[in-house]
């Protein structure tokens, strides 16, 4: 009979890069749930799906976070959609600490080099847009009240 084909051996180097994309993976899910519950985060942007340079797509596009770990040092890239009058700067700032003191709680052995948050949407509700409306009028009013 014909002998069975022996397992590849594998790697110390691809079985490390393995339990990096692995642990990249659970840090991913667990940032997504903690961005969506910052207040003022309306949801997770889809553009964090798309890689420049590259032509595939992430298997889960929905996410909205993308973490990359390198030597021990672990990045991320949060893609949020706020929500209308809400502080940029303090929902990005809450999303770092989150980053941060999770790293800090369930993952001790890396370090975090460095938390992106890009936002790329503002969400409008009714009443905000019932404002914006209301300020574009005034802008208007006062342009033709007062010509250059």
């Amino acid at each position: 009979m014909g002998e069975k084909a022996q397992p590849a051996a594998v790697s110390p180097a691809d079985r490390e890069e393995e339990q990096r994309k692995k642990v990249a993976a659970v840090i991913a899910e667990k940032m997504s749930v903690l961005a969506l519950g910052a207040p003022g985060v309306d949801r997770l942007s889809r553009r964090a799906v798309a890689d420049p340079g590259r032509k595939k797509k992430m298997r889960k596009p929905a996410k909205g976070v993308r973490v990359s770990i390198k030597d021990e040092a672990i990045r991320m890239n949060i893609h949020i959609v706020v929500d209308f009058g809400k502080s940029i700067p303090d929902i990005a700032r809450k999303i770092q600490n989150e980053a941060k003191s999770l790293i800090q709680r369930e993952y001790p052995d890396y370090t975090l080099s460095a938390v992106n948050v890009w936002v790329d949407g503002v969400r409008f509700d009714a009443a905000s847009m019932a404002y914006r409306r209301e300020a574009i009028d005034t802008l208007r009013d006062l342009k033709e009240a007062h010509p250059q």
